[in-house]
């Protein structure tokens, strides 16, 4: 299951650029060349773009390649250092908790709303924070 998740983590993001890249060359084609723009690509292209940002903070956090200031951390006793890193990780946790509550409640907020060019809700943009809070707390809770 786990390596699953990790293939389905680390494919994820691949497939959304090759998306934004197909999106974005639409566009372009549709624009300059046959002059007859296409409306919806944009939203598409910035759709596809959230969620690779937030799978790229999931990455990160599975990874432990998010910025850390960790000199001082490295320089202390074994365990002072094992209590630090606890502190860490339940303050990741509970500021994971807050966004995934603020994001099911801005996802409430803004369910109904529509984009103006695709008519897609805007659901689908808002909900890459919470689903993205949510995998990265599991992430945090088994990782080492």
């Amino acid at each position: 299951m786990r390596r699953i998740f990790n293939s389905l983590i680390t494919y994820f993001p691949q497939v959304m650029l090759l998306l934004i890249f197909i999106t974005v060359s639409l566009q372009v084609f549709f624009r300059y060349v046959l002059k007859s723009p296409i409306r919806w690509t944009e939203e598409i292209a910035i759709l596809f773009f959230i969620w690779l940002s937030f799978t790229g903070a999931i990455l990160c956090l599975r990874d432990n390649k998010h910025m850390q200031l960790d000199y001082f951390v490295e320089k202390m006793p074994y365990g002072v250092k094992r209590y630090f890193k606890i502190l860490h990780k339940l303050l990741i946790l509970l500021v994971l908790v807050f966004i995934i509550i603020s994001g099911v409640l801005v996802v409430i907020e803004f369910y109904s709303y529509k984009m103006p060019a695709s008519g897609l809700s805007i659901f689908f943009y808002y909900s890459a924070l919470p689903i993205s809070a949510i995998v990265m707390f599991f992430i945090a809770i088994f990782k080492e």
